[in-house]
């Protein structure tokens, strides 16, 4: 049997801080549906944060939650755990089978799928810490994961690069790219461009080969 977890009933503002570098943004519909919810029938699944080194712990998911409590003026309830438990939210006004019961179920999933919208730029600039690369690199899942969500982000080194395309003696000398830009490519390349923000038109280019964002 384990130790018997810290909890605390704090005000919002003390028990949670939101993640300045959510790679969720959410949509206007995701946001709609999860606050009607939540002002109709309350709040359901829990939110998780990091608490290591830090005063008010930083949420990892459920950053929308957290800001639709806020403004319903919701405390919050932190449950200290290291990974080995999970938080059950139990809620003894609802009877299981009941309308309500099924209501909150089926809202929970169509706002998990509505209210996905990833922001590319902080995915990039989440993928250019090497500690984020290494983990990428190690997970086939976790790579699955960000190459749905954004592509491959991983830049190669310019050595990858000649290994793999080869090396010209001219230093202006670069292959002849052509593409069809279309407004999902051109939100695709600025994400990678904010990796490399004081590289040349070449290097840029390479990261982008790298990437497979040209061919």
């Amino acid at each position: 049997m384990t130790d018997k977890p810290k909890v605390e009933v704090l005000p919002i503002e003390k028990g949670a801080t939101p993640d300045a570098q959510n790679v969720n943004k959410h949509t206007q519909r995701g946001r709609g549906l999860h606050e009607n919810s939540m002002r109709k029938r309350g709040a359901g699944r829990s939110i998780f944060s990091a608490g290591k080194g830090v005063d008010t712990p930083v949420v990892m998911g459920g950053n929308q939650t957290l800001e639709i409590a806020a403004t319903l003026g919701m405390e919050i309830i932190n449950v200290h755990t290291t990974g080995n438990q999970i938080v059950n939210v139990v809620r003894d006004d609802i009877a299981p089978g009941s309308a309500e019961f099924y209501a909150m179920g089926l809202e929970d999933n169509e706002i998990g799928k509505l209210s996905y919208n990833p922001d590319l730029e902080i995915l990039a600039a989440v993928m250019a810490d090497p500690a984020m690369q290494a983990l990428r690199d190690e997970d086939k899942m976790l790579a699955d994961i960000v190459e749905g969500m954004g592509g491959n982000l991983r830049v190669k080194t310019l050595e990858e690069l000649e290994a793999e395309y080869g090396n010209s003696e001219e230093d202006d000398f670069h292959p002849f790219i052509r593409i069809k830009v279309t407004p999902e490519i051109k939100e695709r390349f600025e994400a990678v461009m904010v990796l490399m923000p004081g590289a040349n038109e070449m290097e840029k280019i390479d990261a982008l080969i790298s990437c497979g964002e040209l061919s």
